[in-house]
C-alpha cells in the first residue's frame, strides 16, 4: 500500500507564506503614518497579508509519499468519531490518518456495498482536489469536454467546454480538469487507504452525552447488542438526517424544508442506445433540456453509462406518493412527461432499467450557526 504523510515544508496547507514586497511595506507605513497624523478624518489601512504561494516540495497538494503510515499521535491531538462513512466521512478519516490524528469512523451500514450511496457526481479541479487525500488518479472516472443546454424540441440554446472553444485535452492541464465519477467509487478510493480496524460497520448511533471532563460517551446498536464508545470530539458527517445534529440541537431549529420538487435518477448503459446516432452519446458530452417545468441533466456516469437526473415540481404529499410507487412508477411519471422530447431522451429513459431507478422530494435545511449550538 501506497503511504503518505503531510509535507514538512508546508505543515500540510499545500501553501507557503510570502513576504510582502518592499513597496508594499513602504506604501503601507506611509498610509499608517498619514492616517496617524489624520486620524479623524483619514482611513486606516488595512494589515499587510501575507500571500499564498504554492508549496513546491509537495505540488500545492500537503502530502509526500513516506514508507510507512504516519503515526498516530494519541498526545498531541484528541480522538475523533466520525458518525459516518459516506465521502464526507471517509474523506475526513483519510486526512486525520495523514496528519496522525486519532480517530474512529462510524458507519451504519453492515458492509461497503449495502447502499449504492448515490448516483454519480462532477468534481471540480478533480486531479488537485484529490491529490490532497493522497489519490493520485480516479481510475473509474471520465472526463467531458462539451456542455449543452436544449429546448424539447432540440434547439441548442447554450454550448461550451474544450470542444466548442477549440481546446485540445493537451493545452487542458490535468490541474483544471472535472471529472465525472460515480460516488461509490470515489467513496472506495478513500475507504481503501484506512486501516480496516478504524472503521467500524455496523453501528447505528442513538445517543451522546457529555461528562464533567468533556468526554464524549456513544451509544450505538448493533446487530447483536447496545455498546458505547467514547472520544473526545464527535464530528456529524451523517447527511441531511444527522442523528447528530437531531441529538445536539432537536429537529425544531433546523427542520427539513421541501424544496417544492422531485428528483428522480436513472444510469442506462450505452449499450442499450446502439440504434441512437445522437452525438450527445458519445461519452464525452453533458447535456441538459428544459421547458420551464421539468428539466433533464445527463452525464457520463463511467465509459460505459450516462446518468440522467429530471426534476419538476410537485406537491410535497404528490412528490412522497410518486416516490412511494417505486422505480415502476418514476419511471412512468418520467416517460409520459418527456416522451415528446428531443432524441435520445425518450429512448435514453426507456433502456433504463427500473432497477437503475430511484427518487425521492428534494429536502434542506438551514445553514446551522453559533446560535444553534449554543446550548448543545
Amino acid at each position: 500500500m501506497e503511504h503518505w504523510g503531510i509535507c514538512s515544508t508546508c505543515k500540510g496547507t499545500g501553501r507557503i507564506p510570502r513576504k510582502p514586497t518592499n513597496r508594499r511595506v513602504r506604501e503601507y507605513k506611509a498610509a499608517l503614518a498619514l492616517y496617524g497624523a489624520n486620524p479623524e478624518t483619514g482611513t486606516k489601512p488595512q494589515p499587510l497579508v501575507r500571500n499564498l504561494d504554492r508549496c513546491t516540495d509537495c505540488s500545492g497538494s500537503g502530502l509526500v509519499r513516506s514508507k510507512n503510515a504516519p503515526e498516530i499521535d494519541k498526545e498531541q491531538y484528541p480522538h475523533i468519531a466520525i458518525i459516518g462513512g459516506g465521502i464526507s466521512g471517509s474523506a475526513l478519516a483519510v486526512a486525520c490518518m495523514h496528519r496522525g490524528i486519532p480517530f474512529t469512523l462510524y458507519e451504519r451500514d453492515t458492509h461497503f456495498t449495502e447502499r449504492a450511496q448515490g448516483y454519480g457526481l462532477t468534481l471540480q479541479q478533480a486531479s488537485k482536489a484529490v491529490a490532497a487525500l493522497g489519490i493520485q488518479s480516479l481510475e473509474g472516472g471520465t472526463t467531458s469536454t462539451k456542455h449543452v443546454v436544449h429546448d424539447p424540441s432540440g434547439r441548442i440554446v447554450g454550448e461550451w467546454g474544450l470542444r466548442k472553444w477549440n481546446i485540445t485535452p493537451l493545452e487542458e492541464t490535468e490541474q483544471r480538469k472535472n471529472i465525472h465519477i460515480s460516488r461509490q467509487t470515489l467513496r472506495k478510493s478513500l475507504i481503501d487507504q484506512l486501516d480496516p480496524t478504524s472503521i467500524k460497520w455496523g453501528h447505528k448511533l442513538t445517543g451522546l452525552n457529555t461528562d464533567s471532563e468533556n468526554t464524549v460517551e456513544l451509544t450505538f446498536e448493533t446487530s447483536e447488542k447496545t455498546i458505547t464508545e467514547e472520544a473526545d470530539l464527535v464530528v456529524g458527517a451523517d447527511g441531511i438526517r444527522s442523528i447528530v445534529r437531531e441529538k445536539l440541537i432537536g429537529e425544531a431549529k433546523t427542520p427539513l424544508q421541501y424544496l417544492g420538487c422531485i428528483v428522480i435518477l436513472g444510469i442506462c448503459p450505452l449499450k442499450a442506445l446502439h440504434k441512437s446516432k445522437s452525438e450527445l452519446l458519445d461519452g464525452l458530452t453533458v447535456f441538459q433540456t428544459a421547458n420551464g417545468n421539468e428539466r433533464i441533466y445527463t452525464m457520463p456516469f463511467d465509459t460505459k453509462h450516462v446518468m440522467w437526473q429530471m426534476s419538476f415540481p410537485l406537491k410535497e404529499s404528490d412528490a412522497i406518493a410518486l416516490s412511494k410507487k417505486g422505480s415502476t412508477g418514476m419511471k412512468a411519471e418520467t416517460l409520459k412527461r418527456l416522451q415528446d422530447w428531443h432524441d435520445p431522451i425518450p429512448q435514453m429513459l426507456e433502456a433504463t432499467e427500473e432497477a437503475h431507478i430511484t427518487g425521492y422530494p428534494a429536502y434542506d435545511r438551514a445553514l446551522l450557526n453559533p446560535a444553534h449550538l449554543a446550548n448543545a
